[in-house]
């Protein structure tokens, strides 16, 4: 399993630090890879919608994530704006994000 995570936007926005994060579960420790796993299916992932609803009005300087979850079988792209309202979604999103510097 593999999930890359790509931040868009934001009030500062830094190209560098907004580079796509991707992991490959099986590098990475068994205890984050069951935590990451566990997010995944807390969330519903792969039945989530692709696109999310628009932001609400007047919304400006938010961030947007895509985050993409690939499987041997299958594979999901996800779009959401901040405030993310799914706390496992964004538990997941956390967490993806943290591994920026230790990849």
């Amino acid at each position: 399993m593999r999930i890359t995570l790509k931040t868009e936007g934001g009030l500062a926005h830094f190209p560098g630090l907004q580079q796509p994060v991707s992991v490959a579960l099986p590098e990475l420790p068994s205890e984050t890879q069951s935590q990451l796993r566990k997010l995944i299916e807390e969330c519903d992932f792969f039945n989530l919608p692709q696109r999310p609803a628009p932001p609400a009005p007047g919304a400006a300087d938010y961030r947007t994530y895509v985050i993409t979850v690939e499987t041997g079988e299958k594979a999901h792209t996800v779009t959401v704006h901040e405030p993310v309202k799914d706390e496992h979604l964004r538990q997941l999103i956390q967490l993806v994000r943290s591994m920026r510097g230790s990849r």
